[in-house]
């Protein structure tokens, strides 16, 4: 017969902590935030921005907690930890793309200047 001790250690009321994680959602470069808290229920959490994250042809608009930013625009001045771990997700606009057509010209005017001494 086979016995092996467990130990459990145990904290009686302690709080529980959660954890944020942060997704790029499709970035072509940067570094994720990596926030290392732990964080109580209705605490609010650290605003660590984009960090350097980019995606080719967007501007960085926020976190949602939702990929596909059908969830809550994270905002860090309001919102709390709720009673879970959690994922942001970058929410990404695209940039506007100006076409220059054949009816825009571009016109130089160069100007010679000839000195004669006096």
């Amino acid at each position: 017969m086979y016995e092996q001790a467990v130990n459990f250690i145990y904290k009686e009321n302690a709080p529980l902590t959660y954890k944020v994680t942060y997704d790029g959602n499709l970035n072509t470069g940067g570094t994720l935030p990596l926030d290392n808290t732990d964080y109580l229920e209705g605490q609010l959490i650290n605003n660590l921005d984009a960090g350097d994250i980019i995606k080719d042809g967007y501007t960085f608009k926020g976190w949602n907690t939702a990929a596909d930013g059908s969830g809550k625009l994270w905002d860090y001045a309001v919102d709390t930890m709720p009673a879970r771990n959690i994922t942001l997700y970058a929410q990404w606009e695209p940039n506007e793309i100006v076409t220059v057509g054949p009816e825009v010209e571009e016109k130089i005017l160069i100007l010679k200047i000839r000195v004669s001494p006096n």
